[in-house]
C-alpha cells in the first residue's frame, strides 16, 4: 500500500496497513479537512 492509498483508506474509515506518520497539505486544504472531520483544530 502506498502513501496515497493509505490516506484514502483512512478517509474511507477503513484500517490501512499502517498509520500515516506525516501529511503535507496547504492551509486551505487543512482548514477544509478540519471542518469536514468536525474537530476543533488540526492538532
Amino acid at each position: 500500500m502506498n502513501s496515497r492509498e493509505r490516506l484514502l483508506t483512512t478517509f474511507a474509515h477503513k484500517q490501512p496497513d499502517r498509520c500515516a506518520t506525516y501529511i503535507w497539505i496547504n492551509d486551505d486544504t487543512m482548514d477544509r479537512l478540519v471542518k469536514y472531520l468536525g474537530v476543533s483544530s488540526a492538532e
